[in-house]
C-alpha cells in the first residue's frame, strides 16, 4: 500500500496521466442536442498541474488548469438535413480543485469564429450555456472523479 505509515507528506507523480487523461476527454468531446451536434476539434491548450498527497493519512487531490479547445456545431432541420456550420471555441481560465471545492461554477468563455449560414443568433445561448455545462460536466465526471481514485 502506498504510504503506509501516513505520518509523512508523501507525492505521487500524476502530471503525465492528468495531461493525456484531459486530451482524451476533451478531444472526444460531443454534445449531440435536438437540431444539431457540437464536437472538439482540437485542444488548443492545456496548461497547468495536478498532484495526489497524502498527508498524515489524509489524501489531497490539487489540480489547476487553463483549457482551450476548438469545436465545430453541424445544425440539422427537421429531417436530419445539414443547415450549416458553426465553429468556434471554449476558453476555461480555471479548472481548479479550488473551484470544485467550494462548489463555484466555471467560467466558460464562448466564442463564435465561423458562421457562414448565419446561424449564431438561433443557437448560442444553447452552445454558451448547455454546450459549455456538458464539456464541464465531462471534465468532472471523467478526470476529476479518476484522478480522486489515483
Amino acid at each position: 500500500m502506498w504510504n503506509t505509515g501516513g505520518y509523512h507528506w508523501e507525492e505521487k507523480s500524476v502530471g503525465k496521466w492528468s495531461e493525456e487523461r484531459l486530451k482524451e476527454i476533451l478531444g472526444g468531446f460531443k454534445f449531440p442536442f435536438p437540431g444539431g451536434e457540437l464536437k472538439a476539434l482540437e485542444v488548443k491548450k492545456l496548461k497547468g498541474e495536478a498532484g495526489v498527497s497524502i498527508r498524515k493519512g489524509k489524501k489531497i487531490v490539487t489540480y489547476e488548469y487553463e483549457i482551450k479547445l476548438t469545436w465545430e456545431c453541424v445544425i440539422r432541420d427537421g429531417d436530419a438535413k445539414e443547415i450549416g456550420t458553426l465553429k468556434g471555441d471554449y476558453d476555461l481560465p480555471e479548472v481548479s480543485n479550488y473551484i470544485d471545492d467550494d462548489n463555484e461554477a466555471y467560467e466558460v468563455k464562448t466564442n463564435v469564429t465561423e458562421d457562414k449560414a448565419n446561424l449564431k443568433s438561433r443557437f448560442f445561448d444553447k452552445l454558451r450555456k448547455d454546450g459549455a455545462n456538458a464539456l464541464i460536466s465531462a471534465i468532472r465526471e471523467g478526470f476529476v472523479k479518476e484522478l480522486k481514485l489515483k
